[in-house]
């Protein structure tokens, strides 16, 4: 059988290895310099493409250690540094989190299980430090989002309750003031407004767009940071329902001099992502944490005081795979997910049977080398629904480690196409019930015939996201008394100029998949897309981007 693959140096029999058999244990890369098993961690070589916003190595590593104790060849499992009074502030707030609204997975949580300090006993709950050593552990690599994350649950979240916060400030922030009787209401304006907005358009004759020969919807203009702080102040606080849009826009005028931070306040959208349990991975895409369940499946965690040096018997990768995953989680997560997001996208929208209900199966295994699981070099494969590989544009190489792939220039500027594309993406994604996963690994092999996307979901409008806070809709409680309660909402402050629609497509520009957060409700076709108020994100938010945590626990599910 010929190659379809562009530059692939394997036969696509390589593709149907139910078990890993007929290769060797996966290693590292093709090319890469790692050093014999018995070489310290610290000679393995970095990723070939870092996650956008990266610090350097020697900036990371110092922050990494103020927050985690541990050792630079990644040899010892790390610890929190509860010394830092970050770090305990988290503690003391995931202490108060019920053990049935967290979820860390199994298969990644024994690589950094340890127990708490005898001194702290009492002090510090095993939930939360399980919650700390993970997060350690899997963003070693990535020292500012363990900073993030710990100011999320450390300093940004609000436990809501009807408990009396003094008098409403409208200038500060509506989500630290929010209370639980508040939530509901809150919902109501929210969708009332965007769906006056939407209407709005259509009234102006401005409902759709028009993008090389395909009409796409318009998109809804998301709620800024002054927006929702005058939703709070005039609506929600003040118990009064939503009026019309004219009135909403005359209040607004008056509001936003007085109680806004302008023009920063306008330039920022909210985007909210409805969850029924918290994890150190949180907001993470699985096309991320099932890449990183790949690895710690065929790696061994038996001996502590081997941490990371050791695989299972019958693994298909090699000590050398663990021992780069992890010394750097965070990037080899981020590059599994935009991986499979090129095997996505970096093809002819046109091609027969690529529909966006069609079967498409990720095989994290670079096309440019069968034997290399991390997707810093190159695109991932993937099967069509016939079980064929999928060929990718030609040229795809040159610009694979840029952040729009190149599909201005693969395309060769056709805005139908690169629309067709997006919208196959994002249907794909909310659709995902073709939407596979193989590892094909002979261990434990992580096969998902539907449900991978390397996007994470969230609406840009709350009250979808609420359809998301309790167990039973995307996943099932292991504790069936979760399934009384609402849990978690994750708020994100997103740049209006990383909001991407059909009208950027109109408008000439190529999305930097680093950086856009996909507007799924304009660009999706099917009846999903249009419904979800939906944006789409490459892996994973960043950190500035993490706004506000809402812990739901006293809201009874509906």
């Amino acid at each position: 059988m010929k190659h379809i693959f562009p530059d692939t140096r394997c036969d696509l029999r390589l593709l149907f290895c139910a078990c890993i058999g007929c290769l060797a244990a996966v290693t590292a890369c093709g090319g890469e310099d790692i050093g014999s098993e018995e070489a310290g961690a610290t000679q393995l070589g970095p990723p070939k493409r870092w996650a956008p916003d990266q610090a350097d190595a020697k900036a990371n590593e110092a922050l990494w250690a103020k927050y985690c104790i541990g050792d630079p060849g990644v040899t010892v499992r790390p610890v929190p540094n509860y010394a830092d009074p970050l770090v305990m502030k988290a503690a003391t707030q995931l202490g108060k989190i019920w053990r049935h609204s967290f979820a860390l997975y199994s298969d990644i949580k024994k690589h950094h299980a340890s127990a708490v300090p005898a001194e702290l006993n009492g002090k510090v709950k095993q939930e939360a430090h399980d919650f700390l050593t993970y997060l350690c552990g899997e963003f070693r690599d990535r020292a500012t989002m363990v900073e993030a994350k710990l100011r999320w649950v450390g300093e940004r979240m609000n436990y809501l309750s009807d408990k009396d916060k003094g008098p409403y400030d409208p200038a500060g922030d509506p989500w630290m003031q929010m209370k639980k009787a508040e939530y509901h209401p809150y919902l109501a304006v929210s969708s009332a407004l965007f769906a006056a907005k939407r209407d709005d358009l259509a009234d102006q004759g401005k409902g759709t767009v028009s993008v090389g020969g395909i009409t796409a919807d318009a998109p809804v203009p998301p709620q800024t940071v002054c927006e929702t702080k005058y939703m709070f102040a005039e609506y929600v606080k003040k118990a009064r329902s939503f009026d019309d849009y004219a009135s909403f826009k005359t209040g607004y005028a008056a509001f936003r001099s007085k109680s806004c931070k302008l023009p920063d306040e306008e330039n920022y959208y909210y985007d909210f992502r409805g969850d029924s349990n918290i994890k150190p991975n949180s907001p993470e895409s699985n096309g991320m944490i099932w890449f990183a369940r790949t690895i710690t499946r065929q790696c061994s965690s038996k001996d502590p005081a081997r941490a990371y040096q050791d695989i299972n018997p019958g693994a298909g990768v090699t000590v050398q795979a663990c021992r780069i995953y992890f010394r750097y989680p965070f990037n080899s997560r981020y590059n599994a997910a935009r991986a499979g997001l090129a095997a996505w996208t970096v093809i002819d929208p046109n091609l027969p049977g690529l529909d966006s209900n069609s079967a498409f199966t990720v095989i994290p295994r670079a096309v440019s080398d069968a034997n290399c699981l991390f997707g810093d070099r190159s695109p991932y494969r993937a099967l069509d629904q016939s079980g064929q590989a999928v060929p990718l544009l030609a040229g795809y190489a040159t610009y694979f480690k840029k952040g729009d792939f190149g599909l201005g220039k693969l395309l060769g500027g056709d805005q139908g196409k690169l629309e067709k594309l997006l919208q196959l993406d994002v249907d794909r994604h909310t659709d995902w019930y073709s939407s596979g996963y193989n590892d094909q690994m002979p261990l434990k092999p992580l096969v998902m015939t539907q449900a991978y996307s390397p996007f994470v979901a969230s609406s840009y409008e709350m009250s979808e996201s609420d359809n998301f806070v309790t167990p039973g809709v995307t996943v099932t409680g292991g504790d069936p008394s979760a399934n009384k309660y609402k849990h978690w909402m994750f708020i994100f402050r997103v740049h209006k100029d990383n909001w991407f629609t059909p009208e950027s497509v109109a408008a000439g520009k190529t999305p930097d998949f680093d950086r856009v957060w996909l507007d799924e409700t304009s660009f999706g076709d099917s009846s999903l897309a249009n419904s979800e108020k939906a944006w789409d994100r490459l892996g994973t938010s960043l950190e500035a981007e993490h706004d506000a945590l809402l812990y739901l626990h006293n809201l009874p599910a509906d």
